[in-house]
């Protein structure tokens, strides 16, 4: 796939056979694998796209942008449906609630808004980060959501109460994170070449005390492993 600008994030549908590219020139490809051909291109956006997330069912994708805006696809047609001004700055992240009824929206202003997925008013507002949110999601039970911000921590929220249930303060130049199937552990990239995996299936118990094993090798992993239980 060959971009003119930064490709800055990309989506595959459940099934592996098309993946959506998003791009610094506001572009998002919609590319068929199996047969190598563009199907659409969505334009837009008139900033650098940050980030794409899918609903569950497929039916819709929602971009966020250095424009301020977040922006909902039709994909049964591939057309524009709503653009959002998120009125926070740039958007840096977007993540769909496991039932499709909810968008998370992670914004520059140092704050996350949880939308309405069929009407797209806003629901709850998360602050509490002191700088910008990079990414957001939610846990597959859709009852907390986690964000990591540029201050170098993440912090699960409980959707229900807005309250911060955990926050993980350890990091160095957080770069990313990603929720492994299992739904309990969370993965961690910071600027160490250290990958750190945090249990998060304790939510509602005590704290336990930091379990760490070291010196673990993999194929792909490599270096320590550092598993913190909570």
């Amino acid at each position: 796939v060959y971009k003119r600008q930064a490709i800055t994030s990309i989506v595959f549908n459940r099934t592996g056979s098309l993946i959506f590219v998003a791009s610094a020139d506001g572009e998002i490809t919609v590319w068929d694998i199996e047969r190598g051909t563009k199907i659409k291109v969505l334009k837009g956006h008139e900033k650098a796209v940050s980030g794409i997330a899918l609903n569950r069912s497929e039916t819709k994708l929602a971009s966020c942008s250095y424009d301020g805006t977040v922006k909902i696809w039709n994909l049964t047609n591939f057309t524009l449906a709503r653009t959002i001004n998120m009125k926070g700055g740039r958007v840096r992240s977007v993540a769909y609630s496991y039932d499709g009824n909810h968008l998370a929206v992670g914004l520059n202003n140092k704050s996350i808004r949880v939308l309405n997925a069929n009407n797209y008013s806003s629901e709850f507002l998360f602050m509490g980060h002191r700088d910008v949110i990079y990414q957001v999601a939610l846990t597959f039970d859709d009852h907390y959501l986690i964000s990591g911000s540029m201050d170098n921590t993440i912090r699960i929220w409980d959707m229900k109460t807005g309250q911060v249930q955990k926050s993980f303060n350890e990091l160095a130049n957080f770069i990313n994170f990603e929720l492994h199937p299992n739904g309990k552990d969370l993965y961690i990239a910071d600027a160490t070449p250290i990958l750190k995996i945090w249990d998060i299936s304790a939510l509602h118990s005590k704290p336990s005390e930091k379990e760490i094993v070291k010196n673990i090798e993999a194929p792909i992993l490599r270096g320590e492993k550092e598993v913190f239980k909570i």
